[in-house]
């Protein structure tokens, strides 16, 4: 959260709750849980875990 600047983490921004969208989401098996693939392809088409995962440009 910080890398990306968000300080708010209640609500929508709660980090299990954010933990468990992504995975529900990006789970493609439905095994509750990712493996890389799951996790590179889902990360690549989504905007906001983009946003997390990449380092800031100053």
């Amino acid at each position: 959260y910080e890398r990306a600047g968000i300080r708010d983490q209640k609500g929508e921004w709660d980090p299990k709750k954010r933990a468990k969208e992504i995975i529900a989401k990006l789970d493609i098996s439905g095994d509750k849980k990712l493996n890389k693939e799951e996790f590179v392809t889902g990360c690549m088409n989504d905007q906001v875990i983009c946003k997390l995962l990449l380092p800031r440009s100053s």
